[in-house]
């Protein structure tokens, strides 16, 4: 079974609703992570501020190489190219889960939004992430939207099944250890 928008009954939510950090960044100051595909690069800007454990948790990841060398699972045109699951499958992830996490400003409303993928316990977000290829509604509230692309969605576009995500890293830190 694929590990995102499983429609199966579920456990009651324990919903995390996103409340404002009380750091500041300047405008122009958001973190923006590039995904090195064999397709080409593109950028994610990262909403730290709107959900902070949701970003905390897939920065952790890329920091530490997690999702060096994954593969693109999950293809559906006009819906969603899905990855970040080290057995390739739909069913893996990184062995830790974090608490479903939304924000009233951040919506599956346009191509290019980037939410955490999981299983049918809303509760089970790990590694895999998802950008969606047409605007979602249906999926608000039930998936964590973190981030969005700034930069190369054409290349998103051209992404299918089995493509590999060559080098992630946060931009500014690529040749830190």
């Amino acid at each position: 079974m694929q590990e995102a928008f499983a429609k199966s009954p579920a456990p009651a939510k324990k919903l995390l609703i996103a409340k404002k950090t009380k750091k500041t960044r300047k405008k122009g100051d958001e973190t923006v992570v590039t995904v090195v595909t064999n397709k080409g690069p593109f950028q994610i800007q990262i909403f730290e501020e709107d959900v902070p454990v949701t970003s905390a948790h897939f920065l952790s990841l890329v920091k530490e190489g997690f999702y060096n060398g994954l593969t693109f699972h999950r293809y559906d045109p006009q819906f969603v190219i899905q990855g970040g699951d080290p057995t390739g499958t739909g069913t893996g992830g990184s062995g830790k889960t974090i608490p479903l996490e939304v924000s009233d400003k951040l919506k599956h409303s346009e191509m290019g939004m980037v939410g955490l993928a999981r299983k049918s316990d809303p509760n089970s977000g790990s590694s895999q992430f998802y950008i969606i290829l047409s605007p979602r509604s249906e999926l608000d509230n039930d998936y964590a939207v973190f981030g969005k692309v700034i930069e190369g969605l054409d290349i998103v576009y051209q992404l299918r099944k089995g493509d590999k995500m060559q080098e992630v890293y946060i931009e500014g830190t690529k040749n830190e250890k």
